[in-house]
């Protein structure tokens, strides 16, 4: 089977797991580019072990980040010859991290981060040719978040709590694409926009009020992506995506608790994820992949709630097609980068330190092509 073909039939199944603090998606686009018309359902779930050493007390932190599910759907299909349109919904943001000890004899006992939500995004693309084509749309995000603050390390602060409410954003995708099907040939480039939310807040301190309910603007990171693919020898295929995310404008900034601090709740930094992997067809139904992911690591004390930097991957991918069906599956098993937790400001103090842990992700994908 010509390398082509490969390309086209969506070997691929990957969920981006946590890439920069909160990023569950990586915000893909691939249905858009199938033929014909096109629909898929995936779902992934993420068991993250990420155990760290309490340094105020000595004890251990228990496993701080819970396991979460990714569920996600695609839709592609043709108006014209030129045309097609693709509906697209993944969970694009996520975080559920949990210091589970005792707040009363432990560093960040009780602190917490919690961030749910679903993103649509509609998506149109023109094909000026059978090489080059545009592509654009609209995003459509609800989110809503809660923070507690807790523990020995926190002070005066400890038992601060913030909720803040669903919200609903919007943002907008424009890329464009190079192909040559001949060979399997594709380069995406996708840039996303920010999408402003601005949450119904109520903040207080051990079940206390902290004022009257407030208004907390967040963006969510602009990004891009660039995604490639190609041929390189019958039945083989090369692939890859270089991802560019601005997390360091996603600030949790609550009226009251600027007001106390002269700080925000979050701070994360721009994040670059690479991803470079292989792919074979083996016969008419079964095909694999491999692939390596790197995110780069930025400094090593950081926020307790996200207690990592960067990360590293490996993730294994099969796909079994039966006359118009599809079925894929990938299992991934990435390494957080070691990390150690501080709270204070402008200095931060270190409270707890994060080493050797993992995260293990398996996903499936049904597909039809119509």
């Amino acid at each position: 089977m010509h390398a082509a073909k490969l390309a086209l039939a969506g070997i691929f199944c990957t969920t981006s797991a946590f890439a920069g603090g909160i990023d569950r998606s990586g915000q893909l686009i691939n249905p858009l580019f199938r033929d014909g018309t096109y629909a898929e359902v995936t779902y992934g779930y993420s068991q993250p072990d990420m155990t760290g050493t309490d340094l105020i007390t000595g004890g251990s932190t228990n496993n701080v980040a819970h396991g979460f599910d990714s569920p996600s759907f695609g839709f592609k299909t043709d108006i014209t010859d030129q045309v097609s349109f693709s509906i697209l919904g993944a969970e694009d943001y996520g975080a559920d991290i949990r210091y589970t000890t005792d707040p009363r004899t432990s560093a960040l006992g009780g602190t917490k981060a919690i961030t749910n939500g679903y993103t649509i995004t509609f998506l149109g693309r023109y094909k000026f040719n059978e090489n080059f084509s545009v592509h654009g749309g609209l995003k459509v995000n609800r989110q809503d978040g809660q923070i507690t603050l807790d523990g020995l390390a926190y002070g005066p602060l400890a038992g601060y709590n913030v909720q803040l409410d669903d919200d609903i954003g919007f943002g907008g995708v424009i890329g464009a694409a190079y192909e040559r099907k001949e060979i399997g040939l594709r380069v995406a480039l996708t840039y996303n926009s920010k999408i402003r939310h601005e949450f119904d807040t109520n903040e207080t301190q051990n079940g206390m009020p902290l004022g009257p309910q407030s208004t907390t603007t967040t963006d969510m990171p602009q990004s891009v992506n660039l995604d490639f693919q190609t041929g390189v020898a019958p039945d083989w295929l090369v692939f890859g995506t270089i991802r560019w995310a601005e997390f360091s404008e996603f600030l949790v900034e609550p009226v009251v608790f600027e007001r106390l601090t002269g700080v925000g709740l979050v701070e994360l930094e721009d994040v670059v994820t690479y991803t470079l992997g292989v792919a074979h067809q083996f016969n008419e139904n079964w095909a694999a992949s491999v692939a390596y992911i790197y995110e780069e690591p930025g400094e090593r004390l950081i926020s307790p709630l996200s207690p990592y930097t960067g990360w590293q991957a490996v993730q294994l991918g099969a796909r079994y097609s039966i006359q118009q069906w599809e079925l894929s599956a990938i299992f991934r098993y990435s390494m957080p980068g070691n990390a150690v937790a501080g709270v204070g400001s402008p200095t931060r103090t270190p409270r707890a330190e994060f080493d050797d842990n993992r995260v293990v992700t398996g996903a499936f994908r049904v597909a039809y092509n119509f």
